[in-house]
């Protein structure tokens, strides 16, 4: 469930920070303004959170869980950083609830880094793949966007970490030694007006595409997976209002396909900001 983290994060990405907003031009010469993020200790954000139950991930979503996002500090330094601790409990509707600690920063009034430990934090967990270990930690770019109507910015290029995969999803697992080899680049696509819980937004929408190249130790050739493309819609002084990423099915030549769930999130309501 954690692609709930670019997904929760990355999802529970969603957060933070700001006190005023960020001018530049899109490249259509029209004026534009980048939303501000909150960043007034004790903001409270609840969300609704759904995922694709259908085994073969076309698109049949329902309710998992709700979520609550509490920015409890500011000013703590990391890694020379003042960035924002921002706690989140997440409560299945089956299986208990889930705690965590994200970490963000602020630039230029609006865009958002993340810190990681791990590209777990980014990409999350993935069914039937274990990952060991790898480069991707620190603070890294995560939703910017001042860049402008249109614009691109990389996030992350080419960074390999090893994992296990299991080949045998349906009985006892069998795994097989990886490389997946992570690129992520974010779009400012546009505004964007939607209506959440009740509520409509003035948003401005981004998407991180995310790309992942397996290889796996013994077979010839790498494999590509499908590119990820998750949607973010970002609402002046509020933060994140909806998350969506897509199902996605992997597909190893004479391994069982993998299926990642889509997942989404939406914003109930917000105090304190």
């Amino acid at each position: 469930m954690k692609f709930l983290r670019l997904s929760l994060l990355l999802l529970a990405f969603a957060t933070a920070l700001t006190l005023s907003a960020c001018n530049s031009n899109s490249p259509s010469g029209n004026d534009y303004v980048a939303p501000a993020y909150p960043a007034n200790q004790n903001t409270t954000w609840w969300y609704n959170q759904f995922s694709d139950t259908s085994a073969s991930g076309s698109g049949k979503y329902a309710q998992t869980s709700t979520r609550s996002e509490v920015l409890y500090k500011k000013d703590s330094v990391i890694a020379g950083k003042s960035a924002i601790l921002v706690r989140g409990t997440t409560t299945f509707t089956v299986g208990g609830t889930t705690n965590d600690t994200v970490r963000y920063a602020v630039e230029n009034s609006s865009d958002v880094q993340i810190y990681l430990n791990s590209i777990t934090d980014l990409i999350g967990n993935v069914a039937g793949v274990e990952f060991l270990s790898g480069s991707l930690t620190g603070w890294q770019p995560y939703l910017k966007p001042s860049v402008g109507i249109g614009a691109t910015y990389p996030v992350i290029t080419s960074v390999p970490v090893s994992a296990r995969i299991n080949t045998n999803p349906t009985g006892t697992p069998v795994y097989v030694d990886a490389t997946i080899t992570t690129t992520i680049n974010g779009k400012v696509d546009g505004k964007e007006s939607i209506t959440v819980g009740g509520k409509t937004y003035d948003t401005v929408k981004l998407t991180l595409s995310i790309s992942l190249t397996i290889s796996v130790s013994g077979f010839p050739f790498p494999v590509a997976v499908p590119a990820i493309n998750a949607g973010f819609w970002v609402a002046d002084r509020v933060g994140i209002v909806k998350q969506d990423t897509p199902s996605t099915t992997v597909t190893i030549p004479l391994f069982p396909s993998i299926v990642i769930a889509g997942t989404k999130k939406e914003l109930v309501s917000i105090t304190g900001n």
